[in-house]
């Protein structure tokens, strides 16, 4: 399941990462917990977990370390809008196959056009 969220504050994942705008995002105060798993995908295709950049490969290994330590079974994903599609998908195929069906897309909420 996929959710549009809120982002935490930017000092959660020091990754370059220029978030999409969305109307309607939702909170989500587990992101900016401390073992929170944020994992950001940047314009240039590279991989962030929390923050330490890593090879794809990689990321699931992490992630299930992360999961036996005790983290929450969710991942935050933060994708770059000028990402490609094709590094989001690497990543959330990453995430899945380390067993995590739960993923969170964080985006900056679009700010109200005055009338």
């Amino acid at each position: 399941m996929i959710f549009m969220v809120n982002g935490p504050s930017p000092h959660a994942n020091r990754s370059p990462v220029d978030l999409p705008r969305t109307e309607h995002a939702a909170p989500m105060p587990g992101a900016l917990r401390e073992d929170a798993m944020l994992v950001a995908v940047t314009r240039d295709g590279n991989i962030f977990f929390g923050t330490y950049q890593m090879q794809y490969r990689d990321l699931r290994l992490a992630i299930r370390d992360c999961v036996r330590q005790g983290s929450e079974r969710k991942v935050y994903l933060k994708v770059d809008a000028r990402a490609k599609y094709g590094d989001a998908a690497l990543a959330i195929d990453q995430i899945r196959l380390a067993g995590i069906q739960n993923v969170a897309i964080i985006t900056d909420q679009r700010q109200p056009t005055p009338r």
